[in-house]
């Protein structure tokens, strides 16, 4: 199991590489801000790449852990295949993998504590373990949404 969620899928097309480019065009907003857009996604399109994250068009709330969706598209022999590669922002991943790791250490002492004897001081200790299980249910549940409706979404306009 990874510490941080991830999602790889592929997408097999008949389209042509332009016509997935001018379809990825026409659904993506390639301005930074994307608060008041009505485009589905924000990034950058080029002919053979992508780099897109979803908008919040119809959620009322920030969301830091949408993904990062990055494509490539390849010519296949009838028609295209577009390998996608969804992960957080590089600035999440690295926070939450500080955050995490704290927390593991933070345990691996209570651990410690347990084994040389001091059971009463560590239930303080022990509580990391819950933190873990909960930034983990956030974490997976908070990118996972998302991500599954992109890739479905995705699969809608190029497949």
């Amino acid at each position: 199991m990874r510490l941080l969620p991830h999602l790889e899928c592929e997408i097999r097309s008949d389209r042509s590489a332009e016509e997935i480019h001018r379809i990825l065009e026409s659904v993506t907003d390639s301005r930074k801000i994307t608060f008041s857009t009505d485009a589905e996604f924000a990034g950058e399109i080029e002919p053979f790449a992508f780099q897109i994250v979803p908008t919040l068009r119809y959620q009322y709330y920030r969301n830091s852990f949408l993904p990062v969706i990055r494509g490539n598209v390849k010519e296949w022999e009838n028609g295209t295949i577009v390998d996608i590669k969804m992960r957080m922002n590089l600035l999440v991943c690295v926070f939450l993998s500080v955050w995490f790791g704290m927390l593991f250490l933070f345990s691996l002492i209570g651990i410690l504590v347990i084994i040389t004897g001091g059971v009463e001081e560590s239930t303080i200790f022990l509580f990391s373990f819950g933190m873990i299980m909960l930034g983990q249910l956030l974490v997976r549940r908070a990118f996972g949404g998302p991500a599954k409706k992109a890739a479905r979404r995705l699969e809608e306009l190029l497949g």
